[in-house]
């Protein structure tokens, strides 16, 4: 849904728009990832503003949100947590991760397959 710009509003922004958080690389995958640390849960809960949206239960105190996002994504994913890197943002909530070896289709179905299945859970 577009605002009165004609921008996309990111409250609307819907699966289409996957292609915005997650790009090819030469090693494999970047995701754009924006992280709510202290959340009452983990889950990876959407897209907005170009960005995966990830809450994770760990406070952002020596790197316990970091490592519990990679965790989170690690099993998630179903790759093991060696092949996640984060490139950028290690101290904000706005992180550049690389999924090493890890095709862009492929990292994009599975979390459309997440998100979708998060949206069935919450209409329970």
């Amino acid at each position: 849904m577009a605002d009165a710009d004609g921008g996309l509003n990111p409250k609307f922004e819907t699966l289409n728009f996957m292609h915005l958080y997650a790009k090819g690389a030469e090693e494999g995958t970047l995701l754009e990832i924006r992280v709510v640390p202290g959340a009452k849960r983990s889950e990876i809960k959407g897209i907005a503003g170009g960005c995966l949206q990830v809450r994770v239960q760990a406070p952002p105190v020596g790197g316990k949100a970091n490592q519990a996002l990679l965790k989170l994504l690690a099993r998630g994913l179903g790759i093991r947590k060696n092949r996640l890197r984060i490139l950028s943002g290690e101290r904000s909530r706005v992180k550049t991760i690389l999924l090493v070896g890890v095709k862009p289709a492929l990292a994009q179905a599975t979390i459309k397959t997440i998100l979708e299945g998060n949206k069935a859970d919450s209409g329970k």
